[in-house]
């Protein structure tokens, strides 16, 4: 099989030929490709699938036998190459949908166009050139999510004291579990800290596989951070069904020499579970 018919054999049925900038002539068909019309194996693998703003993210071309092509991506409306390599990363700065572009090339059109040297190469359009060259390049594009830093979130910074609650993503599908991150560190030379965490939970909502002590909704636990330590752990949160949950958090903590002398912040934090 020629590299010619390998790239054909990357276009989703129904499309003879792909390639080129919007708004190239010639007389060859160009279309951009939906990473959803390519099957159900997609030729870009996006990890993570639903980033949150300033997330790296990795972008890998899923190509059988493709270590002989050149790739090329490019990110947003524009065709402004951004990446090159079979695989390449990127952090978003904002929220909303951000499109993805791969051009995946025969290395003749990068020896004509290009003299042998991808570097050169500052769009779609450079590498492409010529319409008559569309059945050795194919493009593909896929759409990501990334979703916004969560606002809602419990933080205490102190001279001596650092403590977080906050929600790894406001988003989740209701078959899968949301996550809360809890971290709190004793920045105390020679006093130990104590920290209770209560976390009040609405009904159809349960905390799994932590330390817990559960009662009538509210769920409780206790950390010791010794001098200088820090204590951390992820809390997951099953909801029987889809629907919008507000919890709230609170910690409270002191120094064990000190009982007596308790401090309080809570937070309320809103989790969408999706159909």
């Amino acid at each position: 099989m020629n590299r010619r018919t390998v790239i054909r054999s990357l276009l989703p049925v129904g499309i003879a030929s792909l390639g080129g900038c919007a708004g190239q002539s010639g007389s060859q068909e160009t279309a951009s490709v939906s990473d959803s019309e390519a099957g159900e194996i997609p030729i870009i693998q996006v990890d993570p699938n639903n980033p949150r703003v300033g997330t790296p993210v990795a972008f890998t071309a899923n190509i059988e036998d493709g270590s002989s092509y050149f790739y090329f991506w490019a990110f947003g409306e524009g065709v402004t190459i951004e990446g090159r390599g079979r695989s390449t990363t990127r952090a978003f700065n904002g929220a909303g949908s951000h499109v993805v572009k791969l051009l995946v090339v025969d290395p003749d059109v990068v020896e004509t166009h290009l003299g042998g040297d991808p570097s050169r190469a500052d769009t779609f359009g450079d590498v492409t050139g010529k319409a008559d060259y569309s059945s050795n390049y194919a493009q593909h594009s896929t759409v990501v999510n990334v979703e916004e830093l969560p606002r809602e979130q419990l933080n205490i910074e102190t001279g001596f004291v650092n403590i977080y609650l906050r929600g790894n993503r406001r988003n989740v599908s209701a078959d899968e579990p949301a996550r809360l991150e809890f971290s709190a560190s004793n920045l105390a030379g020679e006093r130990r800290l104590v920290v209770v965490l209560l976390l009040q939970v609405p009904t159809g909502l349960a905390v799994r596989g932590t330390s817990f002590d559960e009662g009538s909704g509210q769920y409780t636990t206790r950390y010791e951070v010794g001098p200088g330590g820090t204590k951390g752990e992820s809390i997951e949160l099953v909801a029987n069904e889809s629907g919008r949950y507000r919890i709230r958090g609170r910690a409270v903590y002191y120094f064990e020499d000190a009982p007596d002398e308790r401090t309080s912040k809570s937070t309320k934090l809103t989790l969408n579970f999706r159909q």
